[in-house]
């Protein structure tokens, strides 16, 4: 196993005893050919992590396609690669010349936000990641890896940073 696939399964066990609900919006992860099938008419190649992702799990389901439907750490959902895709052209009409067509957005954190990693020619076996807002035009980076966003999440939940709220009932932080 990866080290990104073992903080993944960390942080489903977590996301099981916390919040049940959102272990289940989990979709069953994609083959290999079935990812790299729906990725094929990019004008890039998605790193390796990307793929490891999304054979560990395809997102999470959202019924109402708000952001707050299920939540994989207090900040984000991960969108199932279909809506990536979807969500990426939007990005691109919408934006045209501000949208970089080189960014695929995979994390979605609430309507106007978003992590995105960077497309290359050659299939890398990571690539950093940059978190976007319509409201600030100029994306920065936040992670050198998806694998290093997983490990951050995996120990704020097995520090006890991440947490579920007794008065809402909500997936929070200690920051909230």
């Amino acid at each position: 196993m990866s080290l990104l696939t073992n903080a993944l399964d960390e942080i489903l066990g977590y996301l099981e005893r916390l919040k049940p609900e959102y272990a289940e919006a989990l979709q069953p992860g994609l083959s290999y050919d079935e990812i790299d099938q729906e990725l094929n008419h990019l004008p890039f190649r998605l790193p390796q992590e990307i793929y490891t992702l999304y054979q560990w799990r395809n997102g999470m389901y959202q019924e109402n396609y708000f952001y707050r439907d299920s939540l994989f750490s207090p900040h984000f959902t991960i969108n199932p690669l279909g809506q990536a895709l979807t969500r990426y052209r939007e990005k691109l009409e919408y934006w045209e010349t501000s949208w970089n067509h080189m960014w695929f957005p995979f994390l979605y954190c609430e309507p106007k936000s978003y992590f995105f990693i960077v497309g290359s020619m050659e299939r890398n076996e990571s690539s950093p990641v940059f978190y976007g807002d319509i409201e600030f035009p100029e994306p920065t980076l936040r992670y050198s890896s998806l694998t290093e966003i997983m490990l951050e999440i995996a120990e704020n939940y097995r520090t006890g940073f991440y947490f579920v709220d007794e008065n809402s009932g909500e997936l929070i932080d200690e920051d909230s």
